[in-house]
């Protein structure tokens, strides 16, 4: 393997505090919750606008060629370990390279697609590789211990982490009762709403079973394999773990997420008093000329054939830090008059680069529901792990390269 280069970048991101609007407080406008009852569910509800924190800066602790499609991150002990497709890297929490472990391949030690990495305990990795439909064991060194299978429970093949970024999750599974919880979803379906289901599966009997499903989002046939969704924003099924097994869900389009403690009943509805921001009548559609022909036939039969929303989601991803504390990342009035395929794709965004914003606002939440503070984090960062106001995740450089990177916050 080619030596892995190490490049401490700083990336300047603006001071470091600013208030939530002109008329507020450095502690925030009238930040407030109530509490109320509803059966087994407690309703938190958020009123007023907090203090905003900045992110001040983002440190490129690892760069490499060796990088090729990371999706997710983990700190296992003093270990940081980097899932990439069909290897996973380890590194030292300063980002000293140390080790890579996988290849291509169906044995031992070999990985199709890596979706997902979990603590075992306190000192063993899980790796879920979804292809292979199996989850491998490691040491945090990256010494193999074994490995059990782990297929789909039909009609749900695919598990939520690293197919689409919307629904990717910082946790792909949490280990419960000899088994693991998960999130997987239906293979498109063209007749009805694509179903997303939460799965338990008793790794020992090699069985499974549906908790919960929801409705998803609609898709449409294209030119053959192409596909895209019916509407632009519309509600998709948003969701993360939490470290102690809890489990949030939301679709978007209302501020409230569904927390609760899988298979353990009782559930706690946090909500944000935000009024929905309608779709800009100006909505820009991507620049395709990049595109080869025959694709870029396709996708203009997308954008064409695309119903136009009422109004843009609330929110479009959400993860737990290791405290526990629950994050939302929002969507705000900067991108009411964006398509989707401008912010998913950077060849797109290259050619309108005014419609990516600087800044994504983060919502954070403790564990009762209130509103603590929302933090804006540079929109070339994809955050996946939280701990001690150190934030481990994804840094897209100005080359189109993607690192691992962190940014130190204090709430």
């Amino acid at each position: 393997m080619a030596k892995a280069s190490r490049i401490h970048l700083v990336l300047a991101v603006v001071l470091a505090f600013h208030t939530a609007c002109s008329s507020g407080t450095a502690d925030g406008e009238d930040l407030r919750s109530e509490v109320t009852r509803a059966g087994d569910t407690t309703v938190v509800a958020n009123y007023g606008e907090p203090a905003r924190l900045l992110s001040d800066s983002i440190r490129v602790v690892w760069q490499s060629s060796e990088l090729q499609r990371p999706s997710t991150l983990l700190l296992l002990k003093d270990r940081l370990i980097v899932g990439d497709y069909q290897r996973i890297h380890i590194l030292s929490l300063e980002g000293e390279f140390l080790r890579t472990v996988g290849r291509e391949g169906h044995g031992p030690r070999e990985f199709e697609y890596v979706v997902s990495l979990e603590r075992f305990g306190t000192d063993t990795l899980a790796v879920h590789d979804s292809e292979n439909q199996r989850i491998s064991f490691f040491t945090p060194d990256g010494d193999f211990l074994g490995l059990v299978p782990y297929a789909p429970l039909l009609p749900y093949g695919n598990p939520v982490n690293g197919y689409l970024r919307h629904l990717s999750l910082r946790r792909g599974l949490v280990r419960l009762r000899g088994g693991v919880v998960s999130l997987w979803r239906e293979r498109i379906n063209w007749t009805r709403p694509t179903r997303t289901a939460l799965v338990w599966h008793d790794l020992q009997a090699d069985t499974a079973a549906v908790i919960e499903s929801w409705n998803g989002e609609r898709w449409f046939r294209a030119g053959g394999r192409w596909a895209a969704t019916v509407q632009l924003f519309e509600p998709y099924i948003i969701a993360a773990f939490a470290p102690d097994g809890r489990f949030a869900v939301g679709n978007g389009i209302e501020y409230c997420i569904t927390v609760h403690v899988v298979l353990q009943g009782g559930f706690r509805r946090i909500c944000r008093d935000r009024t929905p921001a309608p779709v800009g009548a100006g909505i820009r559609n991507p620049d395709l000329r990049w595109l080869r022909p025959d694709i870029r036939q396709i996708r203009a039969t997308q954008v064409r054939e695309q119903e136009l929303s009422e109004y843009l989601p609330h929110f479009d991803r959400m993860l737990f830090d290791e405290e526990g504390r629950l994050w939302v990342r929002t969507l705000g009035e900067e991108l009411s008059n964006v398509h989707p395929y401008l912010l998913e794709d950077v060849h797109l965004l290259e050619d309108a680069p005014e419609f990516r914003p600087s800044f994504r606002a983060w919502d954070v939440f403790d564990e009762l529901g209130q509103l603590l503070t929302t933090i804006d984090i540079s929109s070339n960062f994809e955050p996946h792990v939280i701990q001690s106001g150190r934030i481990y995740g994804f840094v897209e450089l100005p080359t189109g390269e993607f690192a691992v990177g962190v940014v130190t916050i204090t709430l």
